[in-house]
Protein backbone atom coordinates (compact mmCIF):
# COMPACT_ATOMS: atom_id res chain seq x y z
CA UNK A 1 0.00 0.00 0.00
CA UNK A 2 1.17 3.50 -0.77
CA UNK A 3 2.17 5.99 2.07
CA UNK A 4 1.11 8.70 0.40
CA UNK A 5 -2.55 9.34 -1.03
CA UNK A 6 -2.89 9.65 -4.91
CA UNK A 7 -4.04 12.85 -6.95
CA UNK A 8 -5.35 12.01 -10.50
CA UNK A 9 -4.78 14.66 -13.08
CA UNK A 10 -6.87 14.68 -16.41
CA UNK A 11 -5.61 16.12 -19.72
CA UNK A 12 -7.47 18.79 -22.13
CA UNK A 13 -10.59 19.02 -23.65
CA UNK A 14 -11.96 16.89 -20.54
CA UNK A 15 -13.15 17.43 -17.14
CA UNK A 16 -12.47 14.94 -13.60
CA UNK A 17 -16.52 14.07 -14.66
CA UNK A 18 -19.09 14.96 -16.49
CA UNK A 19 -22.79 13.70 -14.99
CA UNK A 20 -21.98 10.07 -14.59
CA UNK A 21 -18.79 10.14 -17.36
CA UNK A 22 -15.92 9.73 -15.52
CA UNK A 23 -12.64 10.60 -17.59
CA UNK A 24 -10.71 7.86 -15.86
CA UNK A 25 -12.74 5.06 -16.78
CA UNK A 26 -12.78 2.16 -14.34
CA UNK A 27 -9.37 3.16 -13.10
CA UNK A 28 -10.05 5.58 -10.08
CA UNK A 29 -12.33 2.97 -8.91
CA UNK A 30 -9.91 -0.13 -9.21
CA UNK A 31 -6.71 1.99 -7.10
CA UNK A 32 -9.38 2.90 -4.67
CA UNK A 33 -10.45 -1.12 -4.48
CA UNK A 34 -6.51 -1.45 -3.79
CA UNK A 35 -6.88 0.43 -1.12
CA UNK A 36 -5.54 3.56 -1.91
CA UNK A 37 -6.78 7.00 -1.40
CA UNK A 38 -7.83 8.87 -4.66
CA UNK A 39 -8.35 12.47 -5.25
CA UNK A 40 -8.98 14.77 -8.55
CA UNK A 41 -6.95 17.81 -9.85
CA UNK A 42 -10.56 19.69 -10.55
CA UNK A 43 -8.43 21.29 -13.11
CA UNK A 44 -10.77 23.12 -16.05
CA UNK A 45 -10.92 21.53 -19.35
CA UNK A 46 -9.23 24.26 -21.40
CA UNK A 47 -7.31 26.05 -18.72
CA UNK A 48 -4.01 27.94 -19.16
CA UNK A 49 -1.36 25.56 -17.88
CA UNK A 50 -1.19 28.16 -14.93
CA UNK A 51 -4.61 28.27 -14.23
CA UNK A 52 -4.88 24.56 -14.25
CA UNK A 53 -1.59 24.51 -11.78
CA UNK A 54 -2.98 26.65 -9.33
CA UNK A 55 -6.71 24.64 -9.51
CA UNK A 56 -4.03 21.16 -8.45
CA UNK A 57 -2.35 23.22 -5.74
CA UNK A 58 -5.50 23.58 -4.08
CA UNK A 59 -6.68 19.87 -4.79
CA UNK A 60 -3.15 18.70 -3.70
CA UNK A 61 -3.60 20.98 -0.33
CA UNK A 62 -7.38 19.93 0.38
CA UNK A 63 -5.94 16.05 0.50
CA UNK A 64 -2.34 16.90 2.24
CA UNK A 65 -5.17 18.18 5.16
CA UNK A 66 -7.83 15.50 4.51
CA UNK A 67 -5.24 12.65 4.94
CA UNK A 68 -2.38 14.84 7.18
CA UNK A 69 -0.45 14.08 4.83
CA UNK A 70 3.29 15.54 3.88
CA UNK A 71 3.30 14.45 0.16
CA UNK A 72 1.46 13.24 -2.84
CA UNK A 73 2.11 11.08 -5.75
CA UNK A 74 0.54 12.44 -9.14
CA UNK A 75 -0.80 10.29 -12.07
CA UNK A 76 -1.31 13.05 -14.64
CA UNK A 77 -2.50 12.12 -18.16
CA UNK A 78 -1.83 14.12 -21.64
CA UNK A 79 -1.45 17.91 -20.85
CA UNK A 80 -1.82 17.38 -16.89
CA UNK A 81 1.36 15.94 -16.73
CA UNK A 82 3.00 19.75 -18.13
CA UNK A 83 0.47 21.52 -15.39
CA UNK A 84 2.04 19.17 -12.91
CA UNK A 85 5.34 19.64 -13.62
CA UNK A 86 4.64 23.67 -13.57
CA UNK A 87 2.80 23.48 -10.41
CA UNK A 88 6.02 21.38 -9.09
CA UNK A 89 8.96 23.36 -10.33
CA UNK A 90 7.79 27.27 -10.91
CA UNK A 91 4.85 26.93 -8.07
CA UNK A 92 7.32 25.45 -5.76
CA UNK A 93 5.64 22.53 -4.96
CA UNK A 94 8.40 20.13 -4.92
CA UNK A 95 8.58 19.12 -1.05
CA UNK A 96 4.64 18.08 -1.54
CA UNK A 97 5.12 15.87 -4.37
CA UNK A 98 6.34 12.36 -3.42
CA UNK A 99 6.04 11.64 -7.46
CA UNK A 100 5.07 12.26 -11.02
CA UNK A 101 4.09 9.69 -13.19
CA UNK A 102 2.84 11.19 -16.50
CA UNK A 103 0.87 9.43 -19.08
CA UNK A 104 0.96 9.82 -22.81
CA UNK A 105 1.91 13.80 -21.55
CA UNK A 106 3.77 16.18 -24.52
CA UNK A 107 6.51 17.10 -22.72
CA UNK A 108 8.32 18.16 -26.13
CA UNK A 109 5.12 19.90 -27.72
CA UNK A 110 3.45 19.13 -31.29
CA UNK A 111 4.93 20.64 -34.39
CA UNK A 112 1.29 20.08 -35.70
CA UNK A 113 0.33 22.88 -33.21
CA UNK A 114 2.88 25.25 -34.05
CA UNK A 115 1.13 26.49 -36.69
CA UNK A 116 -0.82 28.21 -33.49
CA UNK A 117 1.79 31.07 -33.89
CA UNK A 118 1.46 32.00 -36.97
CA UNK A 119 -2.72 31.60 -37.30
CA UNK A 120 -4.25 34.73 -37.95
CA UNK A 121 -5.58 36.23 -34.20
CA UNK A 122 -8.97 36.38 -35.32
CA UNK A 123 -9.84 32.65 -36.48
CA UNK A 124 -8.39 31.76 -33.12
CA UNK A 125 -10.51 33.99 -31.19
CA UNK A 126 -13.60 32.72 -32.96
CA UNK A 127 -12.63 29.54 -32.33
CA UNK A 128 -12.28 30.19 -28.95
CA UNK A 129 -15.32 32.02 -28.41
CA UNK A 130 -17.13 29.33 -29.25
CA UNK A 131 -15.06 26.53 -27.27
CA UNK A 132 -15.01 28.96 -24.26
CA UNK A 133 -18.53 29.48 -23.93
CA UNK A 134 -19.57 25.86 -23.87
CA UNK A 135 -17.11 24.65 -21.46
CA UNK A 136 -18.03 27.49 -19.44
CA UNK A 137 -21.26 25.96 -19.37
CA UNK A 138 -20.13 22.51 -18.79
CA UNK A 139 -18.15 24.38 -15.39
CA UNK A 140 -15.01 25.31 -16.62
CA UNK A 141 -13.91 29.03 -14.82
CA UNK A 142 -11.32 30.27 -16.75
CA UNK A 143 -11.42 28.35 -20.44
CA UNK A 144 -8.51 29.71 -22.14
CA UNK A 145 -8.58 27.41 -25.95
CA UNK A 146 -6.32 29.68 -27.67
CA UNK A 147 -3.77 29.97 -25.32
CA UNK A 148 -3.79 26.05 -24.14
CA UNK A 149 -3.22 24.90 -27.48
CA UNK A 150 -0.41 27.35 -27.93
CA UNK A 151 1.13 26.01 -24.67
CA UNK A 152 1.19 22.42 -26.39
CA UNK A 153 3.22 23.18 -29.64
CA UNK A 154 6.72 22.26 -29.88
CA UNK A 155 8.03 26.31 -29.99
CA UNK A 156 6.28 26.96 -26.81
CA UNK A 157 7.55 23.16 -25.05
CA UNK A 158 11.14 24.54 -25.56
CA UNK A 159 10.78 27.49 -22.95
CA UNK A 160 8.34 25.86 -20.49
CA UNK A 161 11.42 22.59 -20.29
CA UNK A 162 13.89 25.56 -19.74
CA UNK A 163 11.48 26.65 -16.97
CA UNK A 164 10.41 24.01 -15.55
CA UNK A 165 13.39 21.43 -14.78
CA UNK A 166 12.70 18.11 -12.81
CA UNK A 167 13.61 18.78 -9.30
CA UNK A 168 15.62 16.46 -6.77
CA UNK A 169 13.42 15.06 -4.62
CA UNK A 170 10.62 13.83 -6.62
CA UNK A 171 10.54 11.06 -8.83
CA UNK A 172 9.59 11.53 -11.96
CA UNK A 173 8.54 8.37 -14.74
CA UNK A 174 6.63 8.38 -17.72
CA UNK A 175 4.28 6.42 -20.46
CA UNK A 176 3.46 6.55 -23.86
CA UNK A 177 1.96 4.94 -26.49
CA UNK A 178 1.40 4.66 -30.40
CA UNK A 179 -1.07 3.49 -32.61
CA UNK A 180 0.26 0.80 -35.24
CA UNK A 181 -2.07 2.02 -37.99
CA UNK A 182 -4.36 4.58 -38.30
CA UNK A 183 -7.48 2.00 -38.60
CA UNK A 184 -6.31 0.88 -34.69
CA UNK A 185 -9.00 3.65 -33.66
CA UNK A 186 -11.04 5.17 -35.61
CA UNK A 187 -11.83 8.32 -33.71
CA UNK A 188 -8.19 9.21 -34.15
CA UNK A 189 -8.10 8.17 -37.86
CA UNK A 190 -7.29 11.26 -39.27
CA UNK A 191 -5.47 12.99 -37.05
CA UNK A 192 -2.61 9.95 -36.42
CA UNK A 193 -1.99 10.00 -40.05
CA UNK A 194 -1.24 13.87 -39.82
CA UNK A 195 0.68 13.97 -36.80
CA UNK A 196 2.75 10.69 -38.26
CA UNK A 197 3.40 13.02 -41.46
CA UNK A 198 4.06 16.49 -39.54
CA UNK A 199 5.40 15.22 -36.04
CA UNK A 200 6.09 11.22 -35.93
CA UNK A 201 4.52 8.07 -34.60
CA UNK A 202 1.87 8.61 -32.25
CA UNK A 203 -1.15 7.78 -30.47
CA UNK A 204 -4.12 10.03 -32.28
CA UNK A 205 -2.98 13.19 -30.63
CA UNK A 206 0.81 12.70 -28.83
CA UNK A 207 3.93 11.61 -30.37
CA UNK A 208 5.91 9.08 -28.64
CA UNK A 209 8.91 10.99 -29.03
CA UNK A 210 7.28 13.71 -26.96
CA UNK A 211 5.89 11.41 -24.13
CA UNK A 212 9.68 10.27 -23.14
CA UNK A 213 10.50 12.30 -19.80
CA UNK A 214 12.38 10.44 -17.24
CA UNK A 215 12.48 6.38 -16.32
CA UNK A 216 10.31 6.12 -20.01
CA UNK A 217 8.60 2.81 -20.96
CA UNK A 218 6.31 2.57 -24.01
CA UNK A 219 3.00 1.29 -23.05
CA UNK A 220 2.05 -2.11 -25.53
CA UNK A 221 -0.84 -4.20 -26.24
CA UNK A 222 -0.59 -7.91 -25.72
CA UNK A 223 -1.50 -8.12 -29.93
CA UNK A 224 1.90 -5.96 -30.75
CA UNK A 225 0.54 -5.73 -34.03
CA UNK A 226 -1.95 -3.36 -32.96
CA UNK A 227 -1.56 -0.32 -30.90
CA UNK A 228 -2.83 1.90 -27.80
CA UNK A 229 -4.83 5.74 -28.65
CA UNK A 230 -4.60 8.86 -26.45
CA UNK A 231 -8.05 7.39 -24.92
CA UNK A 232 -7.34 3.77 -24.79
CA UNK A 233 -4.83 4.52 -21.80
CA UNK A 234 -7.23 6.31 -19.72
CA UNK A 235 -9.98 3.67 -20.52
CA UNK A 236 -12.68 5.74 -22.22
CA UNK A 237 -14.27 2.65 -23.43
CA UNK A 238 -14.61 1.00 -20.06
CA UNK A 239 -13.22 -2.10 -21.50
CA UNK A 240 -9.36 -3.40 -22.54
CA UNK A 241 -8.20 -2.94 -26.01
CA UNK A 242 -6.25 -5.58 -28.02
CA UNK A 243 -5.46 -8.23 -25.00
CA UNK A 244 -4.15 -5.14 -22.83
CA UNK A 245 -4.98 -5.10 -19.55
CA UNK A 246 -5.69 -1.46 -18.41
CA UNK A 247 -6.66 -1.54 -15.19
CA UNK A 248 -3.22 -4.02 -14.37
CA UNK A 249 -1.58 -1.44 -15.67
CA UNK A 250 -2.17 1.17 -13.32
CA UNK A 251 -2.11 -1.30 -10.60
CA UNK A 252 1.57 -1.93 -11.36
CA UNK A 253 2.04 1.79 -11.44
CA UNK A 254 0.51 1.86 -7.91
CA UNK A 255 2.28 -1.34 -6.51
CA UNK A 256 6.27 -0.03 -8.41
CA UNK A 257 5.34 3.22 -6.14
CA UNK A 258 4.53 1.77 -2.87
CA UNK A 259 7.85 -0.56 -3.53
CA UNK A 260 9.69 2.86 -3.89
CA UNK A 261 8.49 3.75 -0.48
CA UNK A 262 6.15 6.60 -1.61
Amino acid sequence: MLKYPVLMVHGLGFRDQILVFNYWGRIAKNIEDMGERVYYGKNDAWGSIYDSAMSIKKSVDEALEINKAKKINIIAHSRGGLDCRYLISTLGYADKIASLTTISTPHKGSKSLNIMHSAPDWIISIVSLFVNTYFKILGDKKPKFGIACKELSEISSIEFNKNNPNESNVYYQSFGSKLNSPFNDMMFFILNILICIIDDENDGIVSLESAKWDNFKAITPRNESKGLSHSDVVDLRRRDRFGFDICGFYKNIIVGLAEKGF
